[in-house]
């Protein structure tokens, strides 16, 4: 009985750590070939060249996740990363423009909460 609830948790652990690599692959995606895109709302329209190196960083990040036996190492570089990305979206917080500061706002919430998941399973894959 307690094996059967152990497998079942490594299963589901399994199956968010593997979201969690798919979601960076697809945003990293999505940040490499689409920068201006995912920039204007955020007010980074400019910057396209770093949100394409964000892209690449979430691209090799996911990757790992996937294809690794041991992913905690990636989830703790996507937790880097996390934290690279709400050093970028914070200050855009007290932007002029209120559709600015919304997807900001609303960036920065995502960020922590997909930070929140990446430590968590990356201690717990690290076990």
């Amino acid at each position: 009985m307690m094996r059967r609830k152990a497998m079942r948790q490594t299963a589901s652990t399994e199956a968010i750590v593997n979201g969690l690599g798919w979601f960076s692959l697809g945003l990293g995606l999505l940040e490499f070939f689409a920068p201006k895109s995912v920039g204007r709302p955020l007010g980074m329209e400019r910057q396209s060249t770093l949100l394409q190196t964000y892209g690449l960083r979430e691209m090799i990040a996911g990757l790992g996740v996937l294809l690794s036996r041991r992913p905690a190492a990636w989830l703790w570089a996507r937790a880097f990363g996390d934290v690279v990305d709400m050093a970028t979206v914070a200050p855009k917080l007290g932007s002029r423009d209120a559709s600015v500061r919304k997807a900001n706002g609303l960036a920065a919430l995502a960020i922590g909460l997909v930070a929140a998941l990446d430590v968590y399973y990356a201690m717990k894959t690290a076990r």
